[in-house]
């Protein structure tokens, strides 16, 4: 479906709207759960709620469904990525003038991702990337930046109203740079595995990198992982098989370590987004929190 600038901006409002206003519901539903429990455990109000009491308790009087329920519930409008289940479809460039070395990982990452294409970026500016890739159907938009020929960030942007996430690019090993790889792979949607995400943000980042891939087949031999360790993402791609019993695994590369570092509520246009989540990595607290784990 092509999109007009004004018409794309008419569906983002209409969009945003829908979404603060779930948003809005969805605070609202934990407040009443939590004055719920209170009155039938006799338990004291916590200081959030306390001021709400009377007005929550007389919601309550006419609504017999938990409010978390409720949430639970429903299709999830605030979910970017809540569609009739149709496979991503990739869009990957780089920045201007690649290197060599760029241009290679950018070719690697292209044949890791089912259904991705890779286009030269050229002299094109970055709205008239993301324009393309809403105009071609494209769910995700990927981004990879060098310094001095080294990878050193990937952005993920989810089409056509985000979220776009930042993330910075360590240790990048390419395939023909780790020993032994001499087999090619299939393009075959692989199995992923994501190990040490269990808050809310480790949560997030798990949906926004599991959409890039179209769901296994049963018989594929492919496996992606991403294992935080540190609010670190380890990124291993292997190929396995199975020998009398026994897993054999085989990495296929390429290799390379993500530190998440931003989360905006936009495409990476966008300079009026709003910032969802950004690393402080500064502040005293800072070196002493497990962002992604816990």
């Amino acid at each position: 479906m092509a999109y007009s600038s004004k018409r794309h901006t008419r569906l983002r409002k209409g969009y945003l709207l829908t979404k603060q206003l779930e948003e809005r519901e969805r605070a609202l539903g934990v407040k009443k759960d939590k004055v719920k429990k209170a009155l039938e455990g006799g338990a004291p109000l916590s200081h959030e709620v306390r001021g709400e009491a009377v007005a929550l308790g007389a919601l309550l009087e006419y609504d017999d469904t938990s409010a978390t329920q409720a949430v639970a519930e429903r299709t999830g409008l605030d979910d970017e990525y809540a569609k009739n289940g149709e496979e991503p479809k990739l869009l990957l460039t780089t920045s201007r003038s690649p290197s060599s070395r760029l241009s290679q990982f950018a070719k690697e990452m292209r044949h890791l991702f089912p259904n991705c294409q890779r286009v030269n970026r050229g002299k094109h500016v970055l709205g008239e990337i993301v324009d393309a890739a809403r105009k071609a159907g494209v769910s995700d938009l990927l981004i990879v930046h060098e310094t001095k020929g080294q990878p050193d960030a990937l952005i993920v942007s989810h089409m056509p109203y985000g979220p776009t996430a930042h993330f910075t690019i360590r240790n990048a090993v390419l395939r023909h740079d780790i020993e032994g790889i001499t087999d090619t792979y299939s393009g075959a949607p692989p199995h992923l595995v994501f190990e040490g995400m269990n808050s809310q943000l480790g949560q997030r980042l798990k949906v926004i990198l599991q959409h890039l891939f179209p769901p296994p087949k049963e018989r594929s031999k492919r496996i992606v992982s991403f294992i935080n360790k540190g609010d670190i993402l380890h990124f291993r791609h292997h190929m396995f098989d199975a020998v009398q019993g026994e897993v054999l695994l085989k990495e296929a590369g390429p290799r390379f370590e993500l530190i998440p570092y931003k989360i905006v509520q936009d495409t990476v246009e966008s300079r009026t987004g709003e910032v969802e989540w950004v690393l402080h990595p500064f502040t005293n607290a800072a070196k002493r929190k497990n962002y992604l784990s816990t």
